[in-house]
This record gives structure tokens, sequence and C-alpha cells, in this order.
């Protein structure tokens, strides 16, 4: 597919959400939201679908390890704080995404923040750029032509 035609293939991305709440004795101890897109194309339904899927399921994941991970943390620090008559602190889970390129290729970057007391939470980005037409996600290397040295490439505008 020519650029030209790339070009052209605008995807609709839509945002799908999921919360949920756990609490201990009626008290929230932790409240998790996750976003992550749904996307549509005619021109490619299945390849699209298989994009969705992955994110969704991603998503899943994520909230498995709300409820595996962080809400055992939660009600332990609910334990203590109530014993030392302290009010309980609620942990936070957010997943959230931002499209920064949709024409045949789609960029996506998705922050995973939490926060489990202390002065602040902590995010993690990750990102991901997907080749519509031919289904496959792509690496960087992928951007540049064979025997580019991408990596010095790139270095040497960061620095």
């Amino acid at each position: 597919m020519a650029v030209e035609e790339l070009q052209k293939v605008v995807t609709e991305i839509e945002a799908r959400s999921e919360e949920a709440t756990f609490e201990q004795e009626g008290i929230p101890i932790v409240e998790a939201h996750v976003s992550y897109p749904a996307i549509t194309y005619q021109g490619f339904q299945k390849n699209a679908a298989i994009l969705s899927r992955f994110y969704s399921c991603g998503a899943a994941h994520y909230l498995k390890f709300v409820k595996k991970q962080m809400l055992p943390a939660a009600r332990e620090c609910y334990v203590q704080a109530v014993r030392q008559g302290e009010v309980p602190r609620l942990f936070e889970a957010q997943q959230s995404f931002q499209v920064t390129y949709n024409a045949g290729l789609i960029s996506i970057y998705y922050d995973q923040y939490e926060y489990t007391g202390g002065a602040h939470g902590g995010t993690t980005r990750f990102s991901d750029t997907y080749y519509l037409p031919e289904g496959r996600f792509l690496r960087l290397r992928d951007l540049f032509r064979p025997r580019v040295p991408y990596r010095k490439v790139l270095q040497a505008e960061i620095t």
C-alpha cells in the first residue's frame, strides 16, 4: 500500500472503560479506572478486531493485577490504619490511552498510574505502533530502511 493510500486510511477508535472499587468493611480501599481503545475499520475488519481484543485483554489483565497485587496491600494498610486510629488511605490504579497517529499506521501510548501511599503515585508509559493493513505491530527498526543504523540516528537526535 502506497504512503498516499495509507494516509487516507483513518480508523475509528472509540474509548472503552471499566471501573472497579474494592471495599473493606464498607470503606473503599482501592479504586481502578481503566480505559482502552476499541478499533474498527471496514477495510481491515479482522486486523482491527485482533487489535481491539489485544487492548481489551490488556485492560482485563491490568484489573487482575489490581485485584491480586494492590488489593492485598491495601487491606494490610487498612488494618494498620484502623489499629492506629488513622484514616485508611485509598489506593488508586488508572490506565488511560492517547492515539498519536491514525492513518494506516496506528500509534497509541497508554499510561498506567498507581498510588499506594506516600507523597505521590507512579506512572509507567507504554507505546505501540500497529500497521493495520498487515495486522502487525511495528518495531522501531521497521520504521527505517534496511541497514540504516537507526539507533545511532536516534541517539544523535536525542543528544
